[in-house]
Order: C-alpha cells, then structure tokens, then sequence
C-alpha cells in the first residue's frame, strides 16, 4: 500500500510527498499526534517510498523494496519499540542503533530507523538519542513516532522536522470505514464515536466483533452479573482496558441522557432507547461517580492491582439487582 492508503491525512502526506520530490531527506522527522491515526503506517510508506526502485517520491508496491518492506523484511528498515516485558525503550537498544546506522546501507540509498512511541525512554537512553540526532549517518533516516509529544526532551524535538497527525471528524472517520471498508453503518459508527475518529485504531478493531464484546460486557456487569466471566476478560490487560472504556462510553451516553442531550451524539447511538431506560435508574451523582470509577480502574491496571477486587469494587459501583 501506498501513499493512496494513507487516509485522511491529506496535509502530512503532501509535506512528505514534497521532501521527497525536492530530495530534503538530510534531517530526522517527528510523526506526532493522538494513537491510532495511522502515524506508523504512514512512516512505513514514507520507508517504502524513498527506497523505491521504480517510482519517484511514491512507492510502486511491486518493487523488491517496496515487497520486502511490507513484510518487514527489509534489511535497511530497522524498527525500535518496547520489547515484551519491558516498560521502556532501552539504552541499549539505541546504543545498537546507533552502531548499525555506522554501517553502510545492504540494499537501500536510505536505512530507516523508525522509533515508535519512542516518549517511551528513560533520560539515559533520551540522551544517547540525542547524541544520533546530532552525528546522523549521511544515509540514514531516523523516524520517531509519539502521542505524546510534551514528555520528548525539547532538545530531540528541536533536532526533528515535526509533522502532526490528527484524528478525523467522526462522521468522515464513519465514511471512510463504511465505504472504503464495507463495515455496516452501525459498526462504523460505533468504532468512528467510540475512537472519536482515530481511523488506524478503528481499522484495527474492525477485524473483530466490537459490538458483540460491548453487549457481553454491558450484559455481565448491568444485568446478569458473572464475576467468572468477568476475571476471565480481566485477565489480560488490552482486553480489560477494552471493557473499560466500553463502559466508560456507556455511562457517558447515560449521562448525556440525563442533561437530555441529543442522542445523535451518542456513541452506543444503535442502543439508544436502552441508554435513555436505564439512565433511569442512577441518580447523576450515582454516574458521576462510576465514570470516576472507571477513570482510577485505568490507572489501577497500570499498577498490577489484583483484578478481582477491581471488578468487585465496580460491581459495588455498577450494578443494580
């Protein structure tokens, strides 16, 4: 996939597109904006469209390079992200890094280094990237990729070409996965509201039964209560944030029920007259008080609490017999 597939992104996609027209590659770049957007697919097609062997400023998706890429195998394209069981990026990691951008290029007129969430550093190993950002390698292009550009030292940040990436509107977000990827209209809306228009996430949860997974979750803590089930989805952490903010969505449209606002604004927008029945049965300190609630569970998990306790203490919260 090519530039073409970087959707939404229209002014990000034009800068690139001129610094490869006008071959301005000799500095390093900084893809910032919320998660989910697309930021590391579009860096991966900037990869592929500078190391391109038949198309200038654009990748052809049939070259070696551009196939090689797509399947990560490229041995010019090096990518940096926390390995398993870590919770940084390590100095080593960039000390190797910086080692291999000394060497010569396999294949490519460009290796790519491409750091994602690279916020994601202690200051030792902020500071060894610092020291490749200042001495880069004639041929080597770094890339780092964050949603959360404040914690970057200002000193990597001034040593990059920023290029921001936004979330789209909900209802072009909603569009675009209705047409382009055939979702039904109730499914595109739900992910574009509930990832209020993060496209690249919305994407990626496309492949699986969102829906489904709401109303099980909705069913296990509203109305049948089955703290078995529950620890189950808990047990894995992605899974347990999922739940969460499934939750925290639903509570949300409960309030908005409650100061009637209009429920084309609400996310479960397909489960409206149940979101306005069961607003019903809480007072608005009783939300107020479960979307706080759902809001410190996002900060247990961070914190290795014993899930059982969480799903008890929002049971405690939630449920009403």
């Amino acid at each position: 996939m090519s530039f073409s597939q970087v959707i939404g992104h229209e002014v990000p996609v034009k800068i690139l597109k001129s610094i490869l027209k006008e071959n301005r590659l000799g500095v390093s770049f900084l893809f910032y904006g919320p998660s989910g957007v697309g930021k590391a697919f579009a860096a991966r097609q900037f990869a592929k469209a500078m190391n391109c062997q038949n198309q200038d400023g654009e990748s052809c998706d049939d070259c070696h390079s551009c196939k090689k890429i797509d399947k990560t195998e490229f041995p010019d394209l090096h990518w940096l992200d926390i390995t398993e069981g870590q919770e940084n990026i390590k100095i080593e990691q960039i000390r190797s890094m910086r080692q291999e951008m000394n060497l010569r290029p396999f294949q490519a007129a460009h290796k790519v280094f491409i750091i994602n969430d690279c916020h994601n550093m202690k200051l030792e190993a902020a500071n060894c990237l610092l020291k490749v950002l200042e001495e880069p390698a004639s041929d080597a292009i770094v890339i780092l990729i964050t949603s959360k550009l404040n914690l970057l030292l200002p000193t990597i940040v001034s040593r990059c070409q920023k290029i921001k990436f936004s979330s789209l509107c909900r209802n072009h977000a909603q569009e675009i996965l209705e047409g382009s990827y055939k979702l039904s209209k109730d499914y595109s809306r739900y992910l574009a509201y509930y990832l209020d228009g993060r496209l690249g996430e919305a994407i990626t949860l496309s492949k699986q039964n969102l829906l489904e997974q709401r109303d099980n979750i909705l069913n296990k803590f509203l109305y049948n209560f089955d703290s078995l089930y529950l620890a189950g989805v808990f047990e894995d952490k992605d899974e347990a944030r999922k739940s969460l903010a499934i939750l925290a969505a639903w509570f949300r449209d409960m309030m908005f029920s409650k100061f009637e606002i209009n429920k084309e604004c609400f996310i479960n927008r397909d489960r409206a007259q149940d979101v306005i029945r069961e607003s019903g049965r809480y007072s608005e300190d009783e939300l107020m008080d479960v979307l706080g609630s759902l809001s410190k569970s996002l900060e247990y998990l961070k914190k290795n609490i014993n899930t059982k306790l969480l799903i008890e203490e929002l049971r405690l919260k939630i449920w009403k017999n």
